[in-house]
């Protein structure tokens, strides 16, 4: 939802900031919890993964952007009255 606040390319680098943070902050707490045989290949696809998605992103343009969001806001919308009658 922050592409309606701020322009798109705004939006995603804050937010890949944000995740950055608080994604490694948890991590970081659960260090001792984590199995590193078991998330290695989530850790090797998230590597590859984030960059592209960000580039992606970042790259895509506005309006695409902007409408998606809005179409989504609409049906959740229409959701969340069905749910209260």
């Amino acid at each position: 939802l922050l592409p309606l606040i701020w322009e798109l390319h705004t939006a995603v680098a804050v937010a890949a900031v944000f995740n950055l943070v608080i994604y490694g902050s948890m991590a970081w707490h659960l260090r001792r919890h984590i199995e590193l045989s078991e998330v290695a290949p989530m850790m090797a696809a998230a590597l590859l993964g984030v960059p592209l998605g960000i580039w992606f992103l970042h790259n895509l343009e506005v309006t695409l952007v902007t409408a998606n969001v809005n179409e989504f806001e609409r049906v959740s919308g229409l959701r969340f009255e069905n749910w209260e009658s």
